[in-house]
């Protein structure tokens, strides 16, 4: 794979203000793109700004979320949420009002100070749903109807050291060996699922997701892994044979590689 390296890109259009007023953001988490409109789930406001894209972003609305969310994603035209809400973490709301149809996706953490922590980002790929945290080295996949599609651990994954509180919050701290496994997310290319794994080193003081030493783990879609391969990036969208990611270090840049 060769890829070139864009150090700056330039800003064409800019929506939003601080605040929770119509239009107004005080943490947006993730945007997808449907069909001529532009979402954007702003967790902290509970709910989701719609966009009609076009020479400007034009304001469309706001749609309350009915619970907390953490990511969403959409299979065709069905929009799915990731939040702990009724002992399941993969929601379908449907569109426009945001009404939740269906739940699946059973927490698995055995603490139960845990188990509203165990996921915070949500992959979908053709019709398969990942629901994943950066803590854990294991996934499990589902269709957009609910139904388990496989389930995998990635062996060798060093997780944090995550240590349950009396008052019902966690504490992290690094291994003894100074350095942790992140769980970065997760790409199909053609029938292998490649998930990405960043390693992070006690002296870099960086977020997880910024991690640069990256490696590509292949699996089959029987869980089998099927090879490693280090990379110096992650990947955070794919289409057709282009990957776009993210470089953190010596600075942050944003990669086009091409397979």
């Amino acid at each position: 794979m060769c890829g070139c390296s864009v150090p700056t890109v330039a800003t064409s259009k800019t929506v939003g203000r601080p605040g929770s007023g119509p239009g107004e953001y005080r943490a947006p988490q993730a945007v997808l793109v449907h069909h001529d409109s532009l979402l954007v789930l702003d967790p902290a406001n509970l709910r989701i700004t719609t966009y009609t894209i076009g020479d400007s972003l034009l304001y469309a609305g706001d749609s309350r979320i009915p619970f907390p969310v953490y990511d969403f994603c959409m299979v065709a035209d069905r929009l799915f949420v990731l939040g702990y809400h009724d002992d399941r973490w993969v929601h379908e709301l449907r569109l426009p009002d945001l009404e939740q149809t269906h739940s699946f996706g059973e927490p698995t953490a055995d603490h139960p100070a845990l188990r509203s922590r165990e996921y915070r980002y949500l992959d979908c790929d053709r019709d398969v749903l990942v629901p994943y945290g950066s803590e854990w080295g294991r996934l499990a996949a589902y269709s957009p109807d609910g139904e388990p599609r496989w389930e995998l651990t990635v062996t060798d994954f060093q997780q944090m050291v995550i240590t349950p509180r009396p008052d019902g919050r966690v504490s992290y701290s690094y291994p003894e060996t100074g350095w942790y496994h992140s769980m970065l997310g997760t790409i199909h290319l053609g029938d292998t699922l490649v998930v990405q794994v960043g390693r992070v080193e006690r002296e870099q003081r960086i977020s997880p997701r910024d991690a640069p030493n990256v490696t590509w783990v292949g699996f089959a879609t029987d869980g089998r892994e099927l090879w490693r391969r280090q990379v110096p990036f992650r990947v955070v969208v794919k289409r057709d044979r282009m990957l776009y990611g993210i470089y953190a270090e010596p600075f942050p840049r944003v990669i086009v590689g091409r397979m």
